[in-house]
């Protein structure tokens, strides 16, 4: 009877593998490199300081055409409340009487 248990116990063990040992399995598996989508940084088109002078609307609208995060953080000496992430490329503008005085990239 002892015999036989070790033999069983063998083959349950091999009966037990993983998802991902079967090789016909795993040529419909994707890739690692495409299962996830690769993230880029935010493309950089122009400085920052090159956004000082613009109105704020014009600011705006240039830093959403370049692909950039923007907002406003103090108007007219006002700081206005804004979240406490960071995210790589964001636009920071300071704005008075209607015109960027300062830009910050993160």
């Amino acid at each position: 009877m002892r015999l036989l248990i070790v033999p069983c116990l063998l083959l349950a063990l091999s009966a037990c593998t993983g998802p991902g040992s079967d090789p016909s399995r795993q040529a419909d598996a994707p890739s690692p490199a495409s299962a996830v989508p690769a993230t880029a940084a935010p493309p950089v088109v122009r400085a920052a300081a090159e956004y000082v002078g613009l109105s704020e609307e014009q600011a705006l609208i240039a830093a959403k055409q370049d692909g950039l995060p923007v907002r406003v953080i103090v108007r007219d000496g006002t700081f206005l409340p804004v979240t406490g992430d960071s995210r790589q490329g964001r636009v920071n503008l300071s704005v008075a009487g209607g015109r960027v005085v300062s830009a910050v990239q993160e």
